[in-house]
Parts: C-alpha cells; structure tokens; sequence
C-alpha cells in the first residue's frame, strides 16, 4: 500500500491499469488496495470515471 500511496502523491490522475503495471498486480487488485486505504486510513481517494484514480 506504501508504494500506491507514493505513486498517487503527485496530484495527477493514474489509471487502474498504469498503477497495476507499475505494482505488478491486476487493476482489480488496485482497487483493493484504494478501497483499504480508503477504510483503515481514512484517506479521500478521488476516483473520476475516464480519467482514473487521484
């Protein structure tokens, strides 16, 4: 989750799929991991459909 975290800092927007490639798992394993941030961090992830997660 630290390596996700890292990746989504920089304020862009980053697809599922990019932010899988670079993590080595599936776009469905990604969102696993957003929505864990988002429930045990109580972290706003900003999810736009067509534009991806920020």
């Amino acid at each position: 989750m630290l390596k996700l975290l890292t990746l989504l800092k920089d304020g862009r927007f980053h697809s599922g799929e990019a932010l899988g490639a670079v993590l080595g798992v599936s776009r469905s394993a990604v969102w696993k991991q957003l929505q864990l941030l988002e429930s045990e961090l109580n972290l706003t992830v900003y999810k736009v459909r067509g534009r991806g997660i920020g």
